[in-house]
């Protein structure tokens, strides 16, 4: 099973880009380290383009099933 983090992004801001590189680069890769709580992912995507999210999501589904 993978856990899911997942920001839906509006407005390109400069805090919420270290957030999210944070999460990446930090949290992620901590979390999964530990190997006691599951797999976790992080993605961010556009909350205003629908169908491109849908394929950002199963993309990244399929990149971590394997």
């Amino acid at each position: 099973m993978l856990n899911l983090v997942l920001e839906v992004s509006g407005q390109k801001k400069k805090e919420k880009d270290a957030k999210v590189q944070t999460a990446l680069t930090m949290w992620v890769p901590g979390v999964n380290n530990l190997r006691t709580f599951g797999r976790w992912a992080f993605l961010e995507i556009d909350g205003s383009n629908l169908h491109k999210s849908k394929q950002e999501i199963r993309k990244l589904l399929k990149d971590h099933s394997a």
